[in-house]
């Protein structure tokens, strides 16, 4: 459930879970939740509310630099490729490490764009075809996570 705020390109997400894809060169997006707010400007960013937890999952597939700021701004963090920032209830609870190969393997979100070019199948969209290019090149520089 989200609102588009009219003549932006921000918009509040007050429950459920979005993967926006952003080309670089457009303005600034902002994606709000009741608790926090992600800003990027380019590629892509993955945003999780849980209206009931008051719980907001924000993660960066992409080098994107997302810049994270809960709603009292006492708090601001930048999220890079392959890490995740857990905020409960507008506090911040840590920054994570995440696993971009099986994110973008297994999630339902990413399934059908075949972003880490597991069958090469060249792209009609250009702007596409380069976030699948940003995307294989970033999992490919990740470093194994343990544990």
């Amino acid at each position: 459930m989200f609102k588009f705020l009219p003549e932006t390109i921000d918009y509040t997400l007050y429950n459920g879970t979005v993967l926006p894809f952003i080309p670089p060169g457009m303005p600034q997006t902002r994606i709000n939740t009741p608790s926090v707010a992600a800003a990027i400007c380019g590629w892509a960013l993955f945003v999780r509310y849980n209206r009931e937890s008051e719980t907001t999952v924000i993660s960066a597939p992409t080098n994107s630099g997302i810049q994270v700021v809960n709603k009292e701004a006492s708090q601001s963090s930048v999220v890079q490729a392959g890490q995740l920032m857990l905020v409960v209830k507008g506090e911040f609870k840590g920054l994570y490490d995440f696993d971009l190969r099986d994110f973008y393997e297994k999630s339902n979100l990413a399934r059908g764009f075949d972003l880490i070019k597991q069958n090469s199948s060249p792209l009609p969209d250009l702007e596409l075809a380069s976030f699948r290019a940003e995307t294989a090149a970033v999992v490919a520089a990740q470093k194994p996570i343990l544990g």
